[in-house]
């Protein structure tokens, strides 16, 4: 009896891994700031948004590139520091790699990378 425990014990432990191991990670929106300019991504990592949110004449956009190329798209804040934000699709349709904010005559943020 005591053999057909143990494996009865170590058959389950293998499945308890197996749908560990099975489960996706969820993804999650991910952000990042200048200033108090942002671009952040929503949770499938597909579309993107740049918000300007300072009140200073310089425009803001969000670069970022995704999982199928190493080409830079970007997205603009249109109406500047008005309320809303400029958000658009992945240009190409695949999963943001990495992206960051800029804001006109200032600079830009670090690249964050995504959880994918």
């Amino acid at each position: 009896m005591g053999k057909v425990k143990s494996f009865v014990v170590a058959g389950a432990s293998v499945i308890a891994a197996l749908l560990v191991v099975a489960t996706p990670a969820s993804a999650h929106r991910e952000s990042i700031t200048h200033g108090s300019d942002e671009a952040f991504t929503d949770s499938t990592h597909l579309v993107i948004t740049a918000c300007d949110r300072e009140a200073d004449g310089n425009g803001v956009r969000a670069e970022y590139e995704t999982w199928s190329t190493t080409r830079i798209f970007s997205v603009g804040d249109a109406n500047g520091s008005a309320s809303g934000c400029g958000s658009e699709l992945s240009e190409n349709g695949y999963e943001i790699y990495r992206f960051r904010v800029c804001e006109a005559n200032v600079g830009c943020s670090r690249w964050e990378y995504t959880d994918s």
